[in-house]
């Protein structure tokens, strides 16, 4: 069997690096939303709505007030319904208490 040297096994590892993917959740803060909040979350990915309330909604629900947000930010229509609804279940108490998310 061959050993290999540093730049074989440096080479190895980032061959490995590339083809895995990172993904990042993040557990809700330890107060649940307001309900303003959560209407323009809901209101953001409610593909029966129009697409001007649809966007005023996303600036509320995930921009700053002093923010000015591309149509590429916002992206109405760049996520799927299966990740529309996830979202929208987790943000829900009955399904996940904030205890599930934080235990103390």
């Amino acid at each position: 069997m061959k050993r290999m040297g540093s730049q074989e096994r440096r080479t190895a590892v980032l061959r490995l690096l590339s083809r895995m993917g990172v993904v990042l959740m993040a557990a809700g803060g330890k107060f649940p939303p307001g309900p303003e909040a959560v209407q323009n979350f809901r209101a953001s990915q409610d593909k029966s709505l129009s697409a001007e309330r649809r966007s005023t909604a996303t600036k509320a629900a995930f921009f700053g007030p002093q923010s000015n947000p591309t149509p590429d930010d916002i992206m109405l229509d760049g996520i799927s319904t299966d990740t529309i609804k996830m979202q929208i279940g987790a943000n829900d108490p009955k399904l996940f208490p904030l205890e599930s998310w934080w235990p103390g």
